[in-house]
């Protein structure tokens, strides 16, 4: 978890009003904050609980994503190659957010791969070290992630290409992000005394809100491009690894951390474009 994050009592569920816009506008600064390396700052006083502010971490999925979209925007126009261009919109993904989703992968594939009960796979993810596991997870995540963007570009055509590549890049982005609340909302922090256990958790209002506003854009953005049929596997598959990554994460370390929430963001990513991959385009 980063630095700044609004603190709650350990295990508390909280909300804010669905219907207060300038509560929305906090929290969504508070995720832009929270979520990417951009030179966005609040004053400690008023950073919101990251766990009522976990809400508009959809929308501030999207501006990452509409970062990314705009690097490979510029460079399909400039003729640059299908593959590089992708390669390059991922890298601009990665510096926008400084690399935490990725960093969380790598050090949950770590612990959870490597440990042999709950208390030495926390310590393990502790690690600043990456090992084998992180290693592996970080080059399979990014591999997939290009191969699905670039097989999309290709089939989209030409002249489509750059607009159907911006809009799976926004609206997964969006998407993966939503699955970071509902993981923080169903597990309770492994670590009474981590930064996740400091934020609190989502209430069953924040996870509805937050699923409902990146659900809404999800569709919104990717409605010129895809059937209904073709969104709703590619968000059933977001859904699916992101079930599969909580189990594991009650079983192996019985709740969750910020590495895992991270994790979760990476892997429903990479589901969702695998799908998208064979349904758009």
């Amino acid at each position: 978890m980063g630095d700044g994050v609004g603190k709650s009592e350990a295990g508390e569920k909280t909300d804010h009003p669905a219907g207060d816009a300038g509560q929305w506008l906090i929290d969504l600064k508070a995720s832009i904050v929270f979520l990417t390396r951009l030179p966005i700052t609040i004053s400690a006083g008023s950073f919101p609980p990251l766990a009522a502010a976990a809400r508009a971490f959809g929308p501030a999925g999207a501006l990452i994503g509409a970062a990314g979209a705009a690097v490979y925007g510029c460079l399909h126009a400039l003729g640059v190659p299908e593959n590089v261009a992708v390669a390059v919109a991922l890298g601009a993904l990665i510096l926008v957010t400084g690399g935490l989703h990725e960093d969380g992968l790598a050090d949950t594939a770590d612990g959870f791969g490597g440990g042999h009960d709950a208390r030495q796979r926390l310590a393990i993810m502790r690690d600043s070290r990456i090992g084998s596991y992180g290693v592996i997870a970080l080059v399979l995540a990014f591999i997939i992630r290009w191969a699905a963007l670039t097989q999309i570009a290709a089939a989209s055509g030409a002249q489509a290409s750059g607009w159907l590549v911006a809009g799976v890049m926004i609206a997964i982005q969006c998407l993966s992000r939503a699955a970071m609340v509902a993981m923080l909302a169903s597990l309770p922090a492994a670590r009474p005394e981590g930064r996740s256990a400091e934020a609190g958790r989502p209430g069953r209002a924040t996870l509805v809100q937050a699923t409902t506003v990146s659900l809404g854009i999800f569709v919104a953005v990717l409605w010129p491009f895809a059937s209904i049929w073709a969104m709703t596997a590619v968000a059933l598959a977001g859904l699916a690894a992101t079930l599969v990554i909580m189990s594991l994460s009650r079983w192996l370390i019985d709740g969750q951390t910020g590495d895992v929430c991270g994790s979760v963001q990476v892997a429903s990513e990479a589901a969702m474009l695998v799908v998208a991959s064979a349904t758009m385009g």
